[in-house]
């Protein structure tokens, strides 16, 4: 499934676009795991109550991420195999 900015009144760091996701996905937002490569992405998850936020650095420095209070920092989506463990999910 595809959610764009432009599906919602407010772009982010507001929380409409991970409350909109999952309300179509007919999962509650505190039960996903969102992942972010930018800071208002990751404030608009963490906005929406997401379970879990994961930093994704492949295009930001991992220091600056981690400054935001990411659940788990990951290099880019070829780490995603490490993150059940570090995660529990």
């Amino acid at each position: 499934r595809l959610f764009t900015a432009s599906m919602v009144p407010n772009g982010k760091p507001a929380p409409d676009l991970y409350l909109q996701a999952a309300q179509r996905l007919c999962v509650a937002p505190e039960t996903c795991v969102i992942f972010e490569d930018s800071g208002a992405g990751i404030e608009s998850a963490q906005r929406a109550g997401a379970k879990k936020v994961v930093g994704i650095a492949s295009m930001k420095k991992p220091a600056e991420l981690e400054t935001l209070g990411v659940d788990a920092l990951i290099g880019d989506y070829t780490d995603l195999g490490k993150l059940a463990k570090i995660l529990e999910v």
